[in-house]
């Protein structure tokens, strides 16, 4: 295996990896802290809605990116551009899924905790 060969599978084994850790985390917390939203009778924004609609469909996020990077390595050369999107992909999504199921599960609790002061 060339060194450049070995990068992209690196670089893109730790996208994938990432997007693994942010579904776990979403898979974790999320039904709890919709059950506690829901008793304290709180009315989430938008986004945190959508978060909780849509959070168990995140497996397929993974899924497509290990189909993308498959076909990126599989090649005999690797295609620059085409390891460059798909990368941008991987980590694009990995990120977004983070941020959105951090502010969508705490956020909520943030205001309520301020609110009670």
């Amino acid at each position: 295996m060339d060194a450049h060969r070995r990068s992209a599978t690196i670089s893109l084994l730790a996208a994938f990896l990432w997007q693994l850790y942010a579904i776990g985390f979403a898979w974790a917390n999320a039904s709890k802290l919709q059950e506690l939203y829901q008793g304290l009778g709180l009315s989430l924004p938008f986004y945190s809605q959508a978060f909780f609609a849509t959070y168990r469909y995140w497996p397929l996020m993974p899924l497509l990116a290990f189909v993308l990077a498959f076909d990126v390595l599989r090649r005999t050369t690797i295609n620059a551009t085409y390891y460059a999107l798909t990368l941008t992909f991987t980590l694009s999504s990995a990120m977004l899924m983070s941020i959105w199921s951090n502010e969508a599960c705490f956020r909520p609790f943030l205001h309520v905790s301020k609110t009670l002061r």
